[in-house]
C-alpha cells in the first residue's frame, strides 16, 4: 500500500494546487493532472512558479514504474474524495468487492481476448479493474452521458495507459460496436413518456429503465455473448418483468443470478448481479446467494460462482 499512498498524495496535492490557482473542482482537476503527466501540457493561466511546483511534485510518479493496479487503487481514494467534493452519491463508483466479482466471472468465461462495453461508464473503475486482472487483450468501450464523469473516466484510464473508446451520449442511444460482453449498473426508475427512443420495449409501453437498457444493447452483443449487470432486486418483481422476459427470450435469457450481501450494497431492497446469455439454447436460471463478506462466506460463494459459470458456458 506504500506506493498507493504515495500516488494518492501526489494526485491529491496536485488537485489542491489546481483548486487554489484555477478554482477547479476535484474531479475536473484530474483531467489537467493527466495532461501534465502524460502530455507535459499545462494550462496557460498557471504561473511558471506553479508549473515548476507541479513538476517537482510529479517527479516520484514519473521516476517509478508503478503497477496499473497501484495507480487504480490510488485513483479510487482520489475518486471517493472527488465524488464528495462534487456532490455525487458514493454509489457512483462501484465498490471493489463487486469489481472483483466481475473479474472472477469474466476470467472464468473467457481464456482469450475479448471486447467489453460498459453501458453506464461512470468513473471507469469497473473496466479498469477488469483490465488490470485479465490475462488477455481487452478492447474497451464505454458510454457516459454526464460530461464531467466522461472527462474524469478518460483521465482515469489514461493515467493507467489503458486504451478505451468512450461515447458521449444517452445510455439508450444506439451504437454500432459489437462486443463479447456488456456490463453496467442500473438504477431502478421509470423514464418519461415523452422521450423518443427507438426501442421495441418502449414501443410496448415499457418504461422501466433497466429493461430498456438491456433491450437497447442486445444488438451490440455477438451471438453466445453475455450481459452482466448490477440491478436492484425489484428488477425481478416489477410489473413489466414478464413482458421484458418474453422479449428477451427472442434473443437469449438470464442464465445466472448472484445475490449480493447486504453489507456491500447497503440498500434495503438488495442488489444482484445478473448474467445473461445471447443464445437460443435456454436452461434453468442458476442462483448463488452470497450470505456475507467473511473470508469463509466469500470462499464458499466463489466456489459456487465458479460452478455456475462452468454450467453457463456449457449451455
Amino acid at each position: 500500500m506504500k506506493n498507493v499512498d504515495l500516488i494518492f498524495d501526489i494526485l491529491d496535492e496536485a488537485a489542491l494546487i489546481y483548486y487554489d490557482n484555477l478554482k477547479l473542482d476535484y474531479l475536473t482537476a484530474l483531467t489537467e493532472i493527466n495532461k501534465n503527466l502524460n502530455f507535459d501540457e499545462y494550462d496557460t493561466k498557471l504561473s511558471d512558479e506553479v508549473i515548476k511546483k507541479l513538476e517537482e511534485l510529479y517527479k516520484p510518479f514519473m521516476e517509478n514504474n508503478f503497477l496499473n493496479e497501484e495507480i487504480r487503487l490510488a485513483l479510487e481514494l482520489y475518486t471517493v474524495k472527488g465524488l464528495k467534493h462534487n456532490n455525487y452519491p458514493p454509489a457512483t463508483m462501484i465498490p471493489d468487492f463487486i469489481n472483483y466479482l466481475y473479474v472472477l466471472i469474466i476470467k472464468k468465461l473467457f481464456d482469450y481476448g475479448i471486447s467489453l462495453l460498459d453501458t453506464n461508464l461512470g468513473t471507469a473503475n469497473l473496466l479498469a479493474t477488469i483490465n488490470n486482472h485479465f490475462d488477455y487483450e481487452l478492447n474497451l468501450v464505454g458510454i457516459e452521458e454526464d460530461p464531467l464523469l466522461l472527462n474524469y473516466a478518460s483521465a482515469f484510464m489514461s493515467l493507467q495507459q489503458i486504451p478505451i473508446k468512450i461515447y458521449y451520449q444517452n445510455i439508450l442511444t444506439k451504437i454500432l460496436d459489437v462486443v463479447d460482453v456488456v456490463v453496467g449498473e442500473f438504477r431502478s426508475f421509470v423514464i418519461d413518456d415523452d422521450l423518443k427512443i427507438d426501442n421495441e420495449l418502449y414501443k410496448q409501453n415499457i418504461r422501466y429503465f433497466p429493461y430498456l437498457v438491456i433491450a437497447s444493447r442486445l444488438e451490440n452483443i455477438r451471438d453466445d455473448g453475455y450481459f452482466i449487470h448490477i440491478v436492484d432486486n425489484d428488477f425481478f418483481k416489477h410489473q413489466d418483468f414478464s413482458t421484458f422476459n418474453n422479449y428477451l427470450q427472442k434473443y437469449g435469457y438470464i442464465a445466472g443470478i448472484i445475490m449480493l450481501p447486504k453489507e456491500v450494497v447497503k440498500k434495503e431492497i438488495g442488489k444482484s448481479i445478473i448474467i445473461g446469455k445471447k443464445t437460443q439454447h435456454k436452461n434453468d436460471v442458476l442462483i448463488v446467494e452470497m450470505s456475507g463478506v467473511s473470508k469463509e462466506q466469500v470462499a464458499d460463494a466463489t466456489q459456487k460462482i465458479n460452478l455456475m459459470i462452468e454450467k453457463i458456458k456449457e449451455e
